[in-house]
């Protein structure tokens, strides 16, 4: 495996952190959407995007195994939404260190 880490500049995701990462794909124009989507990052053949940078409704909705997976095309984000969803895992990696536990989807997210 050649990544180790989110390519994303200011995410501290690495791998072994028990979330996804993803590398950048090969299809040219499911690239181009990823690269129009996080804007002007440099990136290598094994940059990775870890799922923290992906809306929720990326992810598949059920798994027989009860794991996490992202959808075949799905397309990572800056988005308000993938931002609270960062700002949530935050507090939490503060408070507790924990990265499987997030604040509930209602809490107020303040940006």
């Amino acid at each position: 495996m050649g990544y180790n880490k989110c390519c994303i500049p200011g995410c501290s995701t690495k791998y072994g952190h028990d979330l996804i990462l993803r590398i950048f794909p090969t299809d040219s124009i499911l690239k181009t959407k990823w690269r129009q989507n996080l804007g002007n990052i440099r990136i290598s053949q094994s940059s990775a995007v870890c799922e923290l940078h992906f809306a929720q409704s990326e992810f598949e909705k059920i798994r027989e195994d009860g794991k996490k997976k992202l959808k075949q095309n799905a397309v990572p984000s800056l988005s308000e939404e993938v931002r609270c969803h960062l700002s949530r895992l935050s507090l939490c990696i503060e408070s507790d260190h924990s990265y499987n536990k997030l604040l509930p989807d209602k809490e107020e997210c303040y940006v």
